[in-house]
């Protein structure tokens, strides 16, 4: 299932500044984050909550 929310990730943000393997870091961060939080949180919890620590990444330009 990870593989599918971060390929639709990627689909849904394709200027997002970072590369495969850093989506996925923060992806499983997240989803770690969650599991403290929510007893089975959903794939749309665990990528909105991505959304916020992609989002708070700065740019490499």
């Amino acid at each position: 299932m990870n593989s599918v929310v971060l390929l639709e990730f990627r689909k849904n943000y394709p200027d997002a500044p970072i590369n495969l393997d850093e989506l996925t870091m923060y992806f499983e961060a997240s989803k770690a984050v969650l599991m403290n939080q929510y007893e089975s949180p959903t794939s749309n919890q665990i990528i909105e909550f991505a959304k916020v620590v992609v989002a708070s990444v700065p740019r490499r330009d």
